[in-house]
């Protein structure tokens, strides 16, 4: 049987935080900002996945213009809006700098870093801590989504600081304390919707304490001292984006994004429209295996993109030892985790960066695991010295600085010409669509629409003609080396008239 014994009576005397803590958490700090020198580039990744980095930058845009949280003209409510109000504020100070952007979400990431040796110091003591940090910060995913503009690497800082206030709040518990953590967890929902998931996994933790209690248990008294106040405040703090996207939304179906709301997507067969028929809870539930997959070779992997059988028998072995860290502590950081596992096993667009925080979230776990079953084989001191080496081992044995750069630098390049282009072709006022508008009207900045999903939807080229009167589009526009745009040239010239070659760019004009 699994003992629920303090790892720190199976190694090293835990030690409260002491000036030790202090200057390893400075030297951790100063690594990872100094290494920011060569790990931050200064171009916008296009790839397919950073399509929500290019709403984050049109809404952001329509923040400054003055037009609200909106995309082409319509309210916007797919994400809340946390990240594009950061992003409107860096703008508003540097323009369209790719560098800074990066930079921010990077220094966000030395933040994740910081808090991770933090919470991690008091479970696996300074040494483990400080080289899950350095694992993490150096693992290739973690720095290529810190080159993205999105809310993935923020988000799951904003996870880790809540849960440090609440290891505050749990030393001295109060109403005033839990209405502080309460905030923290409302606001950075408004960054990351999983932020939420915080709360169940904060009052299961409470509630197992509780049971855990000596003496009676006085569960109303539980209810009311500590759960309340939590759940009421944040529920104060987020309903208001649920009202105000009841009130505000785009009329369904959406034809410029592929998803009408996170709800949309999860239990209906159009992403896209709330009204269209509700999908079975069997065929959500088929999702499991494939999502299960995928979890466990990123978690083999060190959340590199590989499938193979080493990287899902060590997903296992890492899923079993987390488990076993989860039993003896019982702490919010790994039961956020565990819901949040449980929210992605069904989830209906699954992609690798969202299993960032749960892995995160389960390294210290794993790593105490670890240490817990190789001790009586190895000894304390042994253990220790392994679960060190496998920490580094597995994310920074393919590190590779700046992989993967030339390609970004070479697509940046491509659509600085394209949009070039298009300016020389089109006027400012004239109304242009593409394919998929997303990526290209980062760089021409100026609305995109896009064509796909509406035709998409109407199975056939009459969506296309659709989005064009409707949005009085005067030109689309095609990427000349791209073939898979290109297949729709053909259609709009036999309906519009020639296509335009114009460099980098095809123009076929919708309107005299």
């Amino acid at each position: 049987m699994i003992s629920s014994q303090p790892l720190s009576t199976l190694t090293a005397p835990q030690r409260p935080w002491d000036r030790r803590a202090t200057f390893a958490l400075l030297a951790l700090i100063l690594v990872c900002v100094v290494s920011l020198a060569w790990l931050v580039h200064p171009w916008f990744d296009v790839s397919e996945d950073t399509n929500d980095a290019a709403i984050y930058v049109a809404t952001a845009r329509a923040l400054l213009a003055g037009e609200g949280y909106a995309y082409l003209g319509e309210p916007f409510t797919v994400r809340p809006p946390g990240m594009s109000v950061l992003l409107a504020g860096l703008m508003a100070w540097r323009g369209a700098d790719w560098w800074a952007a990066n930079m921010a979400v990077s220094l966000s990431g030395v933040a994740c870093v910081a808090l991770l040796f933090v919470l991690a110091r008091p479970r696996i003591g300074d040494a483990l801590a400080w080289l899950a940090a350095i694992a993490a910060w150096f693992s290739d995913p973690f720095q290529r989504w810190c080159n993205q503009i999105l809310s993935d690497v923020p988000g799951a800082a904003l996870v880790l600081a809540c849960v440090a206030v609440e290891r505050w709040a749990a030393r001295r518990p109060s109403v005033s304390r839990d209405v502080v953590l309460a905030a923290c967890i409302g606001g950075s929902t408004y960054v990351r919707s999983a932020a939420l998931l915080l709360v169940p996994a904060i009052l299961l933790a409470r509630a197992l304490e509780q049971r855990r209690a000596p003496g009676p248990v006085g569960w109303w008294d539980f209810v009311r001292r500590r759960a309340l106040p939590l759940v009421l405040v944040v529920l104060a703090i987020t309903v208001p984006w649920s009202v105000r996207n009841a009130l505000h939304h785009p009329v369904p179906p959406v034809e410029q994004t592929a998803l009408y709301s996170y709800s949309t997507g999860m239990w209906h067969a159009d992403w896209g429209d709330p009204n269209s028929a509700r999908v079975s809870i069997g065929s959500v539930l088929e999702r499991v295996p494939q999502r299960a997959g995928a979890l466990l070779a990123l978690f083999g992997s060190a959340l590199h993109r590989d499938s193979g059988a080493a990287s899902l028998a060590g997903g296992i072995a890492f899923v079993a030892l987390a488990a076993v860290g989860t039993w003896r502590r019982r702490s919010s950081l790994e039961l956020f985790a565990w819901i949040h596992v449980a929210v992605l096993l069904v989830y209906f667009a699954f992609k690798d960066r969202l299993a960032l925080p749960l892995w995160i979230a389960l390294l210290p776990a794993a790593i105490e695991g670890f240490v817990v079953v190789a001790r009586p084989l190895l000894g304390a001191r042994g253990a220790t010295a392994a679960a060190g080496v496998l920490v580094l081992v597995m994310p920074i044995a393919g590190f590779r600085p700046r992989a993967g750069w030339e390609r970004i630098e070479a697509t940046h390049a491509f659509y600085t010409r394209f949009a070039a282009d298009v300016r020389v072709a089109t006027s400012a006022t004239q109304r242009v669509a593409a394919p998929i508008g997303w990526h290209l009207a980062v760089f021409l900045e100026r609305p995109v629409w896009s064509l796909v999903f509406a035709e998409r939807r109407a199975r056939g080229f009459t969506g296309i003609e659709a989005v064009i009167e409707r949005r009085s589009i005067d030109a689309v526009l095609f990427a000349a080396r791209s073939e898979s745009e290109r297949r729709l040239v053909p259609a709009l010239v036999t309906r519009y008239g020639p296509a335009q070659p114009a460099g980098e760019a095809i123009l076929v004009r919708t309107r005299p």
